[in-house]
């Protein structure tokens, strides 16, 4: 798929750019998938007719410097035979990746949340940035319906899996990663009781949590 700069893309409707993020973000994750077996080949996006108007090609605007636009080189309107991809065109292709991806097992959507595994084992801080990377974060469930979308994963990888928790610098005080205080928890028994010297948080193949060193190499897990 191509890129092409324009002006007009800053006065698109919200869903529009919304729903272009959502796809890079889907599309980032299924790179670091292994390719799933016995799939027919998904169609490419049909061709377009009717182009969106007043879109002037090779616009100069200010490039992402940072974050999943930036990585995948965004530069525009993605566009099929030199024609801008409507927002319909858009959305069936984030149905498409979305179907593949449950039927993977690989993702799950919670409420307004989709939660994915890359299947890997890493640390705390490179669990982060692998989150960061997609343009999301490491998962934080906020009740229990998340909390057993979380469990689904660990129970299917039989892993333990860090999650979005972080240890204050109040002992026994664990915040969600943006600082706010944890209103949701899901501790075991008798935890957290590291005292200050286990700072993060994972969740056991039971469900409940546990604090944790951060470098320990735990399931990454990452919500969008």
């Amino acid at each position: 798929m191509r890129f092409f700069l324009n002006k007009g893309f800053l006065q698109l409707p919200k869903m529009f750019h919304q729903a272009f993020i959502l796809l890079t973000a889907v599309a980032s994750i299924v790179a670091c998938l292994p390719q799933p077996q016995n799939l027919e080949k998904l169609s490419e996006i049909p061709s377009i007719t009717n182009p969106i108007p007043d879109i002037k090609a090779n616009a100069n605007i200010q490039q992402p410097t940072k974050g999943i636009l930036a990585k995948i080189k965004y530069k525009g309107i993605p566009t099929v035979g030199n024609k801008p991809v409507r927002l319909l065109d858009l959305q069936r292709r984030i149905s498409r990746l979305e179907a593949v991806l449950k039927l993977e097992e690989k993702i799950k959507v919670v409420g307004g949340k989709m939660i994915a595994t890359s299947g890997k084992e890493v640390d705390f801080a490179t669990s982060k940035s692998i989150c960061n990377n997609v343009g999301g974060q490491i998962v934080t469930p906020m009740n229990e319906v998340e909390n057993a979308a979380v469990l689904a994963f660990v129970k299917k990888y039989n892993r333990y899996a860090y999650l979005g928790v972080r240890e204050a610098t109040i002992p026994g005080i664990f915040n969600y990663i943006n600082g706010i205080a944890a209103v949701y928890t899901h501790w075991r028994k008798g935890e957290p009781s590291g005292k200050g010297t286990e700072g993060c948080v994972e969740m056991y193949t039971d469900g409940q949590w546990n604090d944790k060193a951060c470098n320990q190499n735990r399931l990454n897990i990452c919500e969008l």
